[in-house]
């Protein structure tokens, strides 16, 4: 193909995202990226656009095509389509591989893994060979061994979070505290949660205890305009945040394997002791459960707490 840099030949409508727009938009300045989109007619083995009797396929493509920013191989050629299927890129029993990392010297980097690799470093995962990706995924186990609010919190780009007004605030200025690293799902906010979590704010600043939290937004492409939703919810809260598309709001949820399984968040509030002394990632758990009592949330505190219990039970109660 007459394109340098690495090129990702994509070729499913369905998985479609903006996983792979933000991608190539932050990677568009740097002139070493490009995607190809490769789509099949429905005379090919394996058809990928859906056609029916009243759908003209080439209009199908057209309207794909519309909404992307990136090249394609023409829909009538037909025979680098077929190629590119099957030689280039030839399927397994399962069934042909969405996307395809290549790098400008014709490599095939990545096959199987690729929307993951994208989803979860996005562009700091360039060029999306297994060195870089096992470089990065070194980099998350080496933070997660040695914890700190910078290591965490920071980047080579940024060392700071920002409030909803008012002046950024540098990542320093916490290391005393204890910082709870809230998930925030924008598609399912935790209602409850957010308000325990304030109420657990407020009676700690009248106790004077040093407590912060720093909101993570976690992408979600189910919502529309999702950094606009993502200021208005920051607005109405009185905590700080990471900036809403920073490569670090990655790397938290690979750091404390936060998931979402459509019913519940998996390690929703992280908490980080201060100068990283414990870091403790079932956090609401706690809040939820044991409020201020469990300051500052700590296993430790835990303990003491359970221990209490214990000794205050009766023996006809055990």
């Amino acid at each position: 193909m007459p394109l340098s840099g690495h090129c990702i030949p994509y070729n499913n409508k369905d998985a479609f995202s903006a996983d792979l727009k933000d991608v190539y938009n932050d990677l568009l300045p740097l002139n070493n990226f490009e995607v190809v989109l490769v789509v099949q007619d429905d005379h090919c083995e394996g058809q990928i656009i859906p056609v029916s009797s009243t759908t003209d396929p080439q209009e199908e493509f057209k309207d794909l095509f519309s909404s992307m920013p990136w090249t394609a191989i023409p829909f009538s050629d037909a025979g680098s389509m077929k190629r590119s299927e099957n030689r280039l890129f030839k399927r397994e029993e399962y069934g042909p591989p969405v996307m395809f990392v290549i790098d400008s010297t014709g490599i095939i980097l990545q096959t199987h893994h690729v929307w993951d690799i994208l989803r979860d470093f996005g562009a700091l995962g360039f060029p999306f060979s297994d060195t870089r990706i096992n470089f990065l995924r070194d980099e998350d186990d080496a933070a997660a061994k040695n914890p700190s609010l910078n290591t965490l919190l920071a980047s080579p780009q940024r060392s700071y979070v920002i409030p909803n007004k008012g002046d950024q605030v540098h990542i320093d200025t916490m290391k005393e505290k204890v910082v709870a690293l809230y998930f925030y799902y924008v598609d399912m906010p935790d209602h409850y949660l957010t308000s325990e979590l304030q109420c657990v704010c407020d009676m700690l600043a009248k106790l004077k205890k040093e407590f912060e939290v720093v909101v993570i937004f976690i992408r979600n492409f189910h919502v529309d305009d999702w950094e606009k939703s993502c200021l208005e919810i920051f607005k109405s809260i009185p905590w700080l945040a990471l900036p809403f598309r920073d490569e670090s709001c990655k790397k938290l949820k690979r750091i404390f394997k936060v998931s979402y399984n459509g019913q519940t968040v998996s390690h929703q509030v992280v908490i980080v002791g201060p100068h990283a002394e414990f870091v403790e990632p079932f956090g609401a758990s706690l809040l939820l459960h044991f409020n201020i009592s469990a300051y500052p949330f700590s296993c430790k505190k835990l303990v003491g707490l359970e221990t209490e219990k214990v000794k205050e039970l009766k023996l006809d109660m055990i």
